[in-house]
C-alpha cells in the first residue's frame, strides 16, 4: 500500500519536472545534523524521541556544533572568529567524548 502511493509519487514528479526545479537538485545531501556521526543501533531511537519532541543530548550538541561551524565560516571579525573556533573546539570534543561513549555502551 505504501509502496504503490511513494512510486505514483515518484511517477508524478517524473512527469511534470518538479524534483529538476529544485536549486538543490543532483548536488550531494548536507547532513550537518549529526546524523552520520549517531550510531546506527541509535538512529530509530533517536528519531522516534525527536518525532514526539525530545531530541537527545547528543544530537542537541552535534547541532549546535554544526551551526558554530556555519558561523564561523562567515564570520569576518578577528575577536568574534577566535572565539567561535574556541567554542567550535570544545563543542567538538564534547561531541567526540559523548559519541564515544556511546560506542562502547551499544
Amino acid at each position: 500500500m505504501v509502496d504503490e502511493v511513494i512510486k505514483q509519487w515518484v511517477r508524478k514528479v517524473e512527469e511534470t519536472g518538479e524534483l529538476q526545479r529544485d536549486p538543490n537538485f543532483g548536488k550531494p545531501l548536507k547532513l550537518g545534523d549529526g546524523y552520520l556521526d549517531t550510531p546506527d543501533e541509535l538512529k530509530m531511537a533517536y528519531r522516534m524521541l525527536k518525532d514526539a519532541g525530545y531530541v537527545p543530548a547528543e544530537v542537541e550538541l552535534l547541532k549546535t556544533l554544526a551551526t558554530k561551524k556555519d558561523a564561523l565560516t562567515t564570520e569576518t571579525d578577528p575577536k568574534r572568529r577566535k572565539t567561535l573556533e574556541t567554542e567550535v573546539a570544545d563543542l567538538h570534543a564534547k561531541a567526540a567524548i559523548m559519541l564515544s561513549a556511546l560506542n562502547r555502551r551499544a
